[in-house]
C-alpha cells in the first residue's frame, strides 16, 4: 500500500506514467487533482468509437491548438509541448478504457505508447505528467492475477 497521500504523490514526476486503475480510483485521481496545480482532463473512451473521435476528444480536452493534426505524429508533438496549458503537473484520466481496447486494440496500443513516452519527457524536465485509465472492477482484478 502507498503511504504517500494521493495528493502529493501526484505532485511526484518522478513516479508518474500511464496506469491501469478502477473507476473508484478516478474518481479519488479526480478529487486530489483539486489539491494541486496540475491540469486536470477527464476522457470518457466510451464515446470514442473511432481513432478520429479519439483524437477529437483529446484535442477538445487538453484544449489544442486548432493547427492540431489529428494523428499520432501531431498528438505525440503536442504532448511534448502543452505550453498552451500554463501548467507544471498534467494529469489525464480515460474512462471506460476497457471498451475503446477492446474494439481497436492497435489504436489502443499506441496511444499508450505515446503516453508513456510523454510522461517520460516531462519526469525529465522535473514535471508530472500522469495518464490514468479505468476500468471495470472485475477486469482490473483479472489484471492483478495474471
Amino acid at each position: 500500500m502507498n503511504e504517500i497521500p494521493l495528493e502529493e504523490l501526484l505532485t511526484q514526476a518522478e513516479n508518474a506514467g500511464v496506469f491501469f486503475v478502477t473507476g473508484a480510483d478516478l474518481e479519488a485521481i479526480e478529487l486530489a487533482s483539486q489539491q494541486n496545480d496540475a491540469f486536470y482532463c477527464f476522457i470518457d473512451l466510451q464515446h470514442c468509437q473511432s481513432k478520429s473521435l479519439l483524437m477529437q476528444a483529446l484535442a477538445h480536452g487538453l484544449n489544442f491548438p486548432p493547427s492540431f493534426g489529428s494523428n499520432w505524429d501531431a498528438l505525440a508533438d503536442y504532448l511534448s509541448d502543452l505550453s498552451w496549458l500554463a501548467s507544471d503537473a498534467f494529469i489525464i484520466c480515460f474512462a471506460n478504457a476497457n471498451l475503446y481496447r477492446n474494439a481497436h486494440e492497435e489504436d489502443f496500443k499506441t496511444l499508450i505508447e505515446i503516453l508513456e513516452e510523454a510522461s517520460s519527457s516531462w519526469s525529465e524536465q522535473k514535471s508530472p505528467f500522469w495518464a490514468f485509465f479505468g476500468l471495470p472492477d472485475d477486469e482490473f482484478e483479472q489484471m492483478q492475477v495474471e
